[in-house]
């Protein structure tokens, strides 16, 4: 069996939109005050343009998309772009380390430590 290139597209559309979903429902589960201080489509915009940025600092996997949404849902959507951050974006960009998922471990570790010492 075949499957054509726009039947494709269409699966592979469907499954983004399932996920996107997916990282909609976790927002709205997990980060509820987040969630609640906007209407729906505010939220999946925000969902969105999330995932856009993870997809440009190479996180193809969902499970490094989920991460990465989870890190801006609990410290701000758009922390790594921040000046006082300037850390967090180096290590996300970090050349040394040609693994964005292992890139993406670090600075999940590293918040994780500062959370702990607040």
């Amino acid at each position: 069996m075949r499957i054509s290139e726009h039947s494709w597209r269409v699966l592979v559309e469907l499954e983004e939109r399932r996920f996107e979903d997916a990282c909609v429902e976790h927002v709205a589960r997990y980060f509820p005050g987040r969630a609640r201080s906007m209407d729906a489509e505010t939220l999946r915009l925000c969902v969105r343009s999330v995932d856009e940025r993870a997809r440009s600092l190479g996180l193809t996997g969902r499970r490094d998309r989920l991460l990465f949404l989870t890190l801006c849902a609990r410290h701000g959507w758009d922390f790594e772009e921040r000046p006082e951050n300037g850390w967090a974006r180096a290590m996300l960009r970090d050349p040394l380390v040609t693994d964005p998922s292992a890139r993406l471990r670090r600075l999940a570790r590293a918040l994780d430590r500062l959370r702990g010492a607040e």
